[in-house]
């Protein structure tokens, strides 16, 4: 049996990593470690940019491929990610084989670092030998907001100019989904949850202090005070 023609990956300005094959439901890359992960984009179609809403999912213990597939399919078919769909189409990064949390959060860190580094290195790459003038120019007309693997959001914080005291739990850089070792089918998941790990707090104690402006009219007398 003649094994099947296999497609060519490339590039496109405006984000993405492209696949021109047939129909894929499922994409492999690899990771800093060089340990492959899969890649399901909401919708499987041929020579389409890989969306760059990227939401990495972590999958405690051992997993056959195909189980993690299938819960890639599931989790982005869930209500929760059902309702971005008006303004966003994400993508889920699976991962799979760890046996804790703490392991993810430092391979989620590393694959942070990996991926801008990539992006770097492709640009210098790309503007090798050509005067500062040049490599502006095609930086700017050719390069654009393309990148060598999947896009990775570099931090889920809320814009500074736009944040409030109220908000101060959600300064958080870095977010995760965990499915729990256990939780062995979507239904699983469906029925004992799944966990949400945000990490690498991105404020200060200054910014956990809410100040209210305003009078207070009651007595300010401590109990047990005898002021004359």
């Amino acid at each position: 049996m003649p094994r099947a023609k296999q497609g060519s990956r490339k590039s496109l300005g405006g984000g993405a990593v492209v696949i021109q094959a047939a129909k894929h439901e499922v994409l492999h890359f690899q990771d800093h470690a060089g340990q492959s992960y899969l890649v399901r984009p909401t919708f499987p179609q041929a020579t389409k940019a890989v969306p760059k809403l990227g939401i990495q999912l972590y999958l405690l213990g051992s997993r056959t491929e195909t189980a993690v597939q299938e819960m890639a399919k599931r989790f982005l078919g869930c209500e929760a990610i059902h309702g971005w769909r008006g303004m966003h189409w994400p993508r889920v990064d699976a991962y799979s084989s760890f046996d804790t949390i703490k392991n993810y959060i430092e391979h989620h860190r590393r694959e942070k670092a990996f991926r801008k580094s990539a992006i770097k290195e492709m640009k210098r790459s790309e503007v090798t030998g050509l005067s500062e003038e040049d490599a502006a120019a095609k930086l700017r007309t050719k390069i654009r907001g393309r990148e060598p693997l999947p896009h990775f959001v570099p931090n889920w914080c809320p814009l500074e100019a736009i944040w409030n005291e109220i908000e101060f739990k959600h300064r958080y850089r870095s977010w995760i989904i965990v499915i729990p070792e256990d939780h062995l089918s979507w239904e699983d998941v469906t029925e004992k949850g799944l966990l949400s790990v945000r990490f690498d707090l991105d404020g200060t104690p200054a910014m956990n202090t809410f100040g209210w402006d305003g009078q207070y009219n009651g007595s300010c007398e401590l109990p047990g005070d005898n002021v004359t």
